[in-house]
This record gives structure tokens, sequence and C-alpha cells, in this order.
């Protein structure tokens, strides 16, 4: 059973991803005209100068982005922005400062290209502040053996497809939140990759899938459409999350090696633990 202070840290933030998709429902059309593709490389250190990130810019540089920055100023026609480290570094950092990416249902919010060695991190902002990517086609995408190191407090909200969608290996995403998005609230592949004190619910595919191998899952998946979790490949350990009250199964397992002790997966309409025998210790 979940400890009564991490019920109302969970209270809170769903409380909190509802007034953001609702303030991102009623401000987006009176908000200006949907900015168009910008294309250009943007970031605190753009050969020595800060250039503002506009929607479809590409982030060269460890940035905070800024209230004046024209992305978070009215939604993006299309992609949001685009990460790319550059060519031999260590890696990326961008700090989303507690603003908002929002779209209007096409493009990516936030695409990782390019992470460099160590992979990029995306903070939702300073001391555990909370972002939100809402409205694109999909949220966050990314695909690259270690593109992303660590995606932490973020909040992906009514985006048309999947909240995200990344493939890596060792990435940690941690108090991530997928809250209605039009497909799966977070899809990972990869290996070895972790996903902590996450939250995913009212999504209308699964609230989890997770495939590839060795990945921890400490999640709260409920009110999902489809299943709390799909897990596919080798060995996941889903050791006690919560997986209620979604419309398909709580767990829906292939591959084999999952660990699901201590689980909670009551009120599912299709049952707790689904799928292939043998698929979970």
């Amino acid at each position: 059973m979940r400890s009564e202070p991490l019920l109302r840290v969970s209270q809170r933030r769903l409380r909190f991803c509802r007034g953001v998709a609702a303030l991102v429902a009623v401000a987006a059309p009176v908000l200006l005209r949907p900015t168009t593709v910008g294309a250009g490389a943007c970031g605190d250190d753009v050969d020595g100068v800060r250039v503002a990130c506009a929607c479809g810019d590409l982030v060269v540089s460890n940035t905070i982005l800024s209230a004046t920055d024209p992305i978070v100023s009215q939604p993006c026609a299309g992609d949001g922005l685009a990460v790319a480290a550059p060519h031999g570094g260590a890696g990326l950092i961008l700090d989303l400062a507690g603003l908002s990416l929002v779209g209007t249902g096409e493009g990516i919010g936030l695409r990782v290209v390019r992470g460099g060695e160590g992979g990029a991190v995306i903070v939702g902002g300073d001391g555990g502040t909370r972002a939100t990517i809402a409205r694109f086609r999909t949220g966050i995408a990314a695909s690259g053996s270690t593109v992303v190191k660590e995606l932490r407090d973020v909040d992906l909200i009514a985006n048309v497809e999947d909240g995200m969608h990344i493939r890596t290996s060792g990435m940690l995403a941690e108090s991530v939140t997928a809250q209605r998005n039009g497909a799966d609230g977070m899809r990972v592949s990869g290996h070895g990759s972790s996903l902590i004190d996450v939250e995913a619910s009212e999504n209308l595919g699964s609230g989890l899938r997770v495939g590839g191998t060795g990945a921890t899952i400490r999640a709260r998946s409920t009110a999902n459409r489809a299943n709390g979790a799909v897990v596919t490949g080798r060995g996941h350990d889903l050791t006690n999350s919560e997986l209620s009250d979604n419309g398909a199964a709580g767990v829906m397992a292939s591959g084999r090696g999952h660990a699901v002790s201590g689980v909670r997966v009551e009120g599912n309409e299709r049952g707790g633990v689904a799928g292939r025998r043998g698929a979970v210790q």
C-alpha cells in the first residue's frame, strides 16, 4: 500500500496536471497565431551568445529556457524543440525552467537528436519545478544507444499520440507523468533504463509500454483505456508498482523473466497480470 505522504504527492501532482491541461485547452485558442518551424540554432551559448529559442529550433548548448523565449509565448504549428549536443561533446543539459511547450496537434514537442557521449539531461526546472509538454503529436521522442541520460520533472499532457516514445539504454526517467494522451502514456525500449516515480493516467492506449531488457519500473498507472503496463522482451522489474483500474489488464506480459512481486493490480477490467505463460516470475 502506498504511504500517506506518497499518496498526497500523487494527488497534488494529478491536480496540477489537470489544471495545466485545462489552462492549455482554454488559453491556446486565444494565443497568437501558431508559429511555424524555425530550424535555427538556439541556446545559452551559440558561438558565445545566447540565442532565444523558437518553435522548430535546435538547442546546441546547455540551456535554461526563459519566459521571453518565443517558444513559450505561443503554440507551435509543428515541432517544438530539437536537442543536439556538439559532436564529440560529453552531453547537454536542457532546463525547461518550469515553462510549457504547447503544440497544435502536430510535430514532436521535444526531440533529442544527439545527446553527446553521456546523453542529454532534460529537467523540468530547478529544485523539482515541473514543466509541461502538451498538445503535440508526440510529446518527447528520441532514439539512440545513449541519447538520453536523464528525464525529470516533466508532465506530458494531451498529446495526440504517445506522451513519450524513447528508444535508448541506461536512461533514468524520474518524476515524469503522462496524462490524457491519445495513445500510450510512456513508450520506452532499449536496455537497462529506469522509470522511477512515474505516473500514467487516462491515456487512450496503455499507461506504460516497455520493451527491450532489464528495465526497472516503479510506477503508478491507473485509469488508462487499455493496460496499465505492457512489458515485452526480458527481465523487467515492476516490483511494488500500482497498475489499477485500467480498461484491460493491469500488466500484459510477453517475453520472459519479468518480476511482478508486490504489484497492486486491483480493478482492471481484464484481470491483474495477463499475457504469455511463463513471462513473469
